[in-house]
């Protein structure tokens, strides 16, 4: 039943889904046609920068499974120039408002902008001229943010900014 985490029974609803009219009479239940209703769905993207994925050979019927052999790092990313840095902000900052991202970290900023208005209060300027240093200080005054940060041997290898689509 639905209740157990199964299929729903016979006749049972499910939040959110419905019965498209005019499917077929008789059909065996889990069988019809539904339609979800997705406008009070809320959904999550990732834009990641540093990060390459693997795509599977032209005869590997099965790819790999494993999470870590899917993506490997991007050896030409490097946030610690300062036009990278400034495309990165350039993508937070001019999200067109009829995609109505918001991003999921704290006051509906990312934490690029965080760290732009970190370094501000430090007198430091926007982009970074010392990005890997002052990312290290910044994530450990907030690590709330690592979440968001790959490091590797001390130096930012990918980011990413979360955005709820309503």
């Amino acid at each position: 039943s639905g209740a157990s985490g199964g299929a729903p029974a016979a006749g049972e609803e499910r939040p959110g889904v419905r019965s498209r009219s005019g499917d077929a009479a008789g059909a065996p239940p889990g069988r019809r046609l539904v339609e979800l209703d997705l406008r009070h769905k809320r959904r999550e993207v990732s834009v990641t920068w540093g990060l390459l994925v693997e795509e599977p050979g032209f005869l590997e019927l099965f790819p790999r499974t494993e999470i870590q052999d899917s993506w490997k790092l991007d050896g030409m990313f490097e946030p610690s120039d300062p036009w990278v840095q400034r495309s990165m902000m350039a993508m937070c900052s001019g999200l067109a408002a009829d995609l109505r991202a918001v991003p999921q970290d704290a006051g509906g900023q990312t934490w690029l902008q965080i760290f732009e208005q970190w370094l501000l209060q430090r007198g430091e300027q926007f982009p970074s001229l010392d990005f890997h240093r002052h990312m290290e200080d910044f994530l450990a005054e907030q690590p709330i943010h690592q979440r968001n940060v790959l490091t590797e041997g001390g130096r930012v290898r990918a980011v990413r900014v979360v955005l709820a689509l309503d």
